[in-house]
């Protein structure tokens, strides 16, 4: 259905959200075997140790709206980090979205019993 199509229906898609941060650290995650990554030593906080759980929301359905570099504080406080501080950071804040059970909201509604809306 195109934007078109829901705008003139009254028919929006209803999404659901999920934060979490994740941790590069080669120590902990080893970077992936595969294709796209080259090859050779990796840094110790190399980006591509996120890979595989970036996969394993992506599989469940989860797609990846926002990864953000943070630095989190002891109270669970985060900060963004950005070009123009001083701040490294191994740390990252993901943001995910997928569509609801129902998918859409106003008009008909539409289950997908089979997850592929």
């Amino acid at each position: 259905m195109s934007t078109a199509d829901r705008l003139h229906t009254g028919r929006m898609e209803t999404w659901e959200y999920f934060t979490t941060t994740f941790v590069s650290k080669t120590k902990e995650t080893p970077v992936p075997l595969t294709d796209e990554i080259p090859p050779g030593p990796h840094p110790k906080y190399s980006v591509y140790t996120l890979i595989p759980q970036l996969n394993e929301f992506g599989a469940r359905g989860w797609e990846l709206v926002s990864l953000d570099p943070v630095q989190e504080g002891r109270n669970g406080d985060l900060r963004l980090c950005d070009a123009s501080s001083d701040m490294w950071t191994y740390t990252y804040l993901a943001c995910f979205k997928r569509r609801t059970a129902l998918g859409f909201t106003g008009g008909s509604i539409v289950t997908d019993p089979d997850g592929q809306l």
